[in-house]
């Protein structure tokens, strides 16, 4: 997947490796790995109901932005109507640079207790508050991630109701 800087240009490519059986990440000591520098960028999931380009997103647009692809590609599936971006790591979701009309970030981190983590989204939150955005926080209550938290909730709902 690429990652994109303010202006659109692409500036890394985000790769994982996979089980040739679909099964999973291959078993590698990083299956995932970044080529160039995507700090301040993301990756560009999804669009939302608009449609537009992020830097010609309407005023008070909500964007979700997740840690990682798995992730923002759920929050694209269970919420289509609005923008998502990646960005790739939850401590360069403070780097992010958005355009003004983004009103409203979601903050889709993952469900982790590690003190360095927490340090992140705190960073994060905190930088996009000083941006004078309003920022909510979404995380699974039942796994890692909130593909976990979906399909949990499907599991027991009906599907478009969920609980981000």
């Amino acid at each position: 997947a690429g990652a994109a800087d303010a202006s659109g240009v692409h500036v890394a490519t985000h790769r994982t490796w996979l089980n040739p059986d679909g099964s999973g990440k291959a078993r590698l000591v990083d299956p995932k790995k970044t080529i160039g520098s995507y700090v301040g960028g993301c990756i560009r999931l999804w669009r939302g109901a608009s449609g537009k380009s992020l830097k010609d997103c309407p005023p008070g647009e909500t964007v979700i932005i997740s840690e990682g692809i798995e992730d923002g590609l759920t929050c694209a599936l269970a919420k289509p109507d609005l923008r998502v971006l990646c960005a790739v790591s939850l401590a360069n979701a403070a780097q992010l640079q958005l355009p003004d009309n983004v009103e409203t970030v979601i903050l889709a981190a993952q469900h982790d207790t590690k003190a360095e983590a927490l340090r992140g989204r705190d960073k994060a939150i905190s930088a996009l508050l000083q941006q004078g955005r309003k920022v909510k926080l979404a995380f699974s209550t039942v796994g890692k991630d909130l593909n976990d938290e979906l399909q949990a909730h499907d599991a027991q709902h009906a599907a478009g109701d969920v609980p981000f």
